[in-house]
């Protein structure tokens, strides 16, 4: 990902909700990122800065992190054109 605001991380399924199990990223500059569904819903609470070459991970958790709405996108949105790159693992629900 390198673009300003949302970037689909994956996208709806129909009638189901996705449920992030484990994720890392790492910055290549300073940026401001935050999880969010492709309705705006804010699913982290609050950004999370991240300066360059720094990131952060979530151990697999078996009941999950968070999850969207049903019917919704998992975005990520970055404050400026930093290239965030990582791997996540989710669930259908």
């Amino acid at each position: 990902m390198a673009s300003t605001g949302e970037n689909t991380l994956v996208s709806a399924v129909a009638d189901k909700k996705i449920r992030v199990l484990s994720l890392f990223c790492i910055a290549a500059d300073d940026v401001t990122i935050g999880f969010e569904d492709s309705d705006n819903t804010d699913l982290t609470g609050s950004a999370i800065p991240l300066t360059a070459n720094s990131g952060f991970v979530l151990p697999f958790n078996p009941v999950g992190w968070f999850e969207t709405g049903v019917n919704k996108d998992l975005d990520v949105e970055l404050s400026g054109d930093i290239a965030l790159d990582g791997c996540l693992t989710y669930i259908e629900v």
